[in-house]
């Protein structure tokens, strides 16, 4: 990788995509915007505060003893926004808030101008297990992408405990920890 296309963990000194905000070694942040948590039920939605951004000196981290069992981030690259999720055994649905329709997905991404970025009002699910999280596209206008690859809708794609996934134009850091995870 290039110095353009990678950035290098201050931390443990992996050498990740340019793309991440978080190392994919250590789990850390590597560059993006600080941010402060607002809690709702089961998911938390990250305000950005007012940093120079990608290339901080003073990269906000996320500690071990926050990456709780049963939770997936997703943090937007371009943003420095992110996401917590909190979840549980079975399914949420992930897309916009519509309210002219009545449509509320589970995990609503309009924090990251969902509809700007082509996400569907009901885009996509995540199922989770006691031993996996699971996405399936669900025959979205624009598309699911996993790590690069596109989703055949209604096939559920395991995800690893790191990746990219793409929803629509919305490319979003993701990092699962599993149910039976321990940090």
């Amino acid at each position: 990788m290039t110095s353009e296309s990678s950035r290098l963990c201050k931390h443990c000194k992996h050498i990740n995509d340019r793309r991440f905000m978080v190392c994919e070694n250590c789990g850390r942040y590597i560059g993006g915007k600080r941010t402060r948590t607002a809690t709702s039920s089961t998911i938390r939605v990250t305000k950005e505060l007012p940093v120079d951004a990608m290339d901080s000196a003073n990269p906000v981290e996320i500690p071990n003893t926050d990456l709780l069992t049963g939770a997936v981030y997703m943090v937007s690259a371009e943003s420095g926004q992110s996401l917590r999720i909190d979840y549980r055994i079975g399914q949420l649905n992930i897309g916009r808030y519509d309210p002219a329709n009545d449509v509320t997905p589970d995990i609503d991404l309009s924090v990251f101008d969902a509809q700007a970025h082509g996400v569907s009002r009901l885009h996509a699910v995540l199922s989770c297990t006691t031993s996996s999280v699971q996405l399936q596209d669900l025959h979205s206008v624009n598309g699911t992408r996993y790590n690069g690859k596109l989703l055949v809708p209604d096939t559920n794609y395991t995800l690893e405990e790191r990746g990219v996934v793409q929803f629509g134009t919305l490319a979003l850091q993701v990092i699962v920890v599993p149910l039976y995870a321990h940090r």
